[in-house]
């Protein structure tokens, strides 16, 4: 089980801190209004960010039927990776993607942080999977 996200984390090593501190102010902005972290999101991700909320829908057409009411959430996963310099381990982010659920039509995104000098970091990892 992963660690709380906290003010004083108890990280020794700078990228940990680095991405609690990111994770942190995600979790304040979801927590103040989903829609204001929804909206980061889709700053970020553009057409291509995750459905953040609830949807409710009335006279929902199913397959065989229509319900009358119908109250969703689609499922996302977000993993950050952070590093303090620009170089990625491309077997350890194949690793990680390889940790993703398989067969699913839930939203799934990686987050590499790092101070990139250069275009096209992840080349090689597109190249393996």
């Amino acid at each position: 089980m992963g660690q709380e996200i906290s003010i004083f984390p108890r990280y020794s090593q700078k990228e940990n801190r680095i991405t609690n501190y990111c994770l942190l102010t995600l979790k304040l902005i979801y927590e103040d209004s989903p829609a204001q972290f929804a909206a980061v999101l889709e700053s970020i991700f553009g057409d291509n960010a995750p459905i953040v909320g609830v949807r409710f829908e009335q006279q929902k057409s199913l397959s065989d039927s229509t319900i009358d009411g119908m109250i969703t959430q689609k499922a996302f996963t977000i993993l950050i990776e952070t590093k303090k310099y620009d170089w990625f381990s491309t077997d350890q982010i194949i690793r990680h993607l390889g940790g993703l659920k398989k067969d699913t039509d839930e939203c799934q995104i990686v987050i590499a942080l790092s101070n990139f000098e250069k275009e096209n970091e992840f080349e090689e990892v597109n190249a393996a999977i």
